[in-house]
């Protein structure tokens, strides 16, 4: 029987749900409101106009509040699909796009606060944002410590290294949307046998880092100078 002809029955068949079947009548609500769309309909929960009844041999559901479709629940769904799909576009052009080569000595800063610079005095063309330490130890040392440490690190692979230009590019992927960021070092030779470096961050998307590649650098930096001095 159809709802409509059981609308329509007489009222001496109707009867009000017996207990047994109760548990059954709940479950089949609960599928009845999922089907409506969780994503569309208000997060309110259900209030019944009527208990079920048994109207001839049809189990009716009861009429429920809060499910309707409205207009600004759809504009919140379709706002949060176009964030994340901004949000992946912006992943596949990071990952996409060809690397140039990275040289701290010559790197053109980006004008924006997603980058940073250490750089011994007057070694770099750009401003540095800090100055690099001299080291006690050869410069084949150096970029041994740089490589182990920057290998350590989470989410991160070194992607060139050229041991004549004692230079190394790794990259650092974000936890959560995989954003790329870019790392270079270039060690600098000192008189009487002492190091530096020139080592650069930036991040290949967005317009602020929220201080990511200042931490980096600093904590990479300072743990370098914990490995050199360990021997």
């Amino acid at each position: 029987m159809t709802l409509r002809a059981a609308a329509s029955a007489p009222k001496f068949m109707a009867k009000p749900l017996p207990a047994v079947l109760r548990p059954i009548a709940q479950q089949s609500q609960s599928w009845y409101g999922r089907g409506l769309g969780a994503a569309a309909r208000k997060r309110t929960a259900p209030q019944l106009h009527e208990p079920y009844r048994v109207i001839g041999m049809a189990l009716v559901p009861p009429m429920q509040r809060g499910q309707t479709d409205e207009p600004g629940d759809r504009r919140r769904s379709h706002s949060r699909l176009a964030l994340v799909g901004v949000l992946a576009l912006m992943v596949l052009s990071s990952s996409a796009r060809p690397a140039a080569p990275l040289d701290p000595a010559t790197v053109e800063r980006t004008g924006r606060p997603n980058d940073f610079l250490i750089c011994p005095d007057g070694a770099c063309a750009a401003p540095a944002d800090r100055l690099a330490p001299s080291l006690a130890a050869p410069p084949e040392a150096v970029l041994s410590a740089w490589r182990e440490v920057i290998l350590a690190a989470p989410r991160t692979v070194v992607t060139t290294v050229d041991a004549e230009r004692l230079m190394l590019e790794a990259e650092q992927r974000s936890a959560l949307f995989g954003f790329v960021d870019r790392i270079a070092v270039r060690v600098v030779a000192l008189p009487d046998g002492r190091s530096s470096f020139a080592a650069y961050s930036r991040s290949e998307t967005g317009y602020w880092d929220l201080g990511v590649n200042r931490r980096r650098l600093g904590e990479w930096a300072a743990a370098v100078e914990r490995r050199l001095a360990d021997g």
